[in-house]
């Protein structure tokens, strides 16, 4: 099972408690965990209408969130590594 499968189950709790306090619902989240426990959250208000939902182009999200996925699933020390010929040989 995989351990995040109930992520949009919370998303939607945390904007139904967005939505109960009047407050303006996003349409993209972050959340940033630093070393201090503390946990940031980013909202985005761009690219959703006024119900928070996201009325960007679809092909372009999935593209990001594979280009996102496939970045984060290398090993840190490929992450960063330049490909092609070195500046020497050229």
């Amino acid at each position: 099972m995989n351990r995040f499968s109930n992520n949009d189950d919370i998303i939607g709790k945390m904007r139904a408690q967005f939505r109960a306090e009047g407050r303006p619902l996003w349409g993209r989240c972050r959340f940033h965990l630093e070393e201090s426990g503390k946990l940031r959250a980013w909202w985005g208000y761009e690219n959703c209408d006024a119900d928070g939902a996201f009325v960007g182009d679809a092909e372009e999200t999935e593209r990001m969130k594979y280009a996102r996925h496939k970045r984060l699933s290398q090993p840190p020390w490929e992450r960063y590594l330049v490909t092609g010929p070195s500046p020497l040989e050229r």
